[in-house]
């Protein structure tokens, strides 16, 4: 092409810029002159786009997806272990996008539904019991709302059975998911632990002799219901929903 170009009459010194995989994270540019561009575009492969004229030397003021200052990690390709859930894009994904990174995601585990969902029924039941229901309901993950939710209502109960329940979430991306269900919590820890949704609970409401429901995945840890117990409530757990391992 260089060669044509010059046969042609375009000058040595004209400006040229190779762009391969635009807009991706891993595009590349070249920019040189015909004198030069060959030698310096050895590595790059196609398809690319080849851009020859004055225009080339606009780049640095109409450059805007290759800059470092707005996408720091262009070029990298990032993997993200992640889970299964169904549920849209992975947060991290996105972010990871975002600032020009390319992401592999790697699923690791599985979320699903429980095969004998007994225990979670009894303890929807109790939500629409007036003599049985807890004072709190407490939710620690985005899939623990959904999953306990779609179950309470698989069953035929009502949201608005669910009036006389505070419910409690672990941070804004589980309040965001609850909202999601039309529900807004009386309750979002400021610092997403358990940890800190405990501290934070016990340390703006009464808890002692209170009935807490946590539903919890099958892989939960114990810390929660533990920190939670030594603020004297009464904590019953529930397994909303199972985390398996894919091979």
């Amino acid at each position: 092409i260089v060669e044509q170009l010059l046969t042609g009459g375009r000058a040595a010194q004209t400006p040229v810029a190779i762009i391969a995989q635009g807009t991706r994270p891993g595009q590349q540019t070249i920019t040189g002159s015909l004198a030069d561009i060959v030698e310096r575009a050895a590595s790059i492969q196609p398809p690319a786009v080849i851009v020859v004229g004055e225009v080339v030397r606009l780049r640095s003021t109409l450059r805007w997806f290759d800059r470092p200052e707005q996408r720091p990690l262009l070029g990298l390709r990032v993997l993200n272990p992640r889970n299964l859930a169904g549920r849209g894009p992975d947060p991290l994904s996105a972010l990871l996008l975002a600032a020009g990174a390319e992401p592999v995601e790697l699923a690791t585990s599985r979320l699903a539904a429980l095969d004998d969902p007994g225990e979670l029924d009894a303890a929807s039941k109790q939500l629409v019991d007036p003599l049985a229901r807890p004072e709190w309901l407490i939710f620690t993950s985005a899939n623990t709302v959904h999953f306990t939710l779609e179950r309470f209502i698989a069953l035929g109960y009502d949201l608005r059975a669910l009036a006389g329940v505070k419910l409690a979430v672990i941070g804004k991306a589980t309040g965001a998911a609850l909202r999601e269900w039309r529900l807004n919590a009386d309750f979002t820890a400021g610092k997403a632990t358990a940890a800190g949704l405990a501290a934070e609970l016990s340390a703006a409401f009464d808890l002692r002799n209170k009935r807490l429901l946590v539903p919890r995945s099958s892989a939960a840890l114990p810390e929660l219901p533990i920190l939670l117990a030594q603020a004297s409530a009464h904590v019953v757990t529930v397994t909303a929903y199972t985390l398996e391992r894919v091979e």
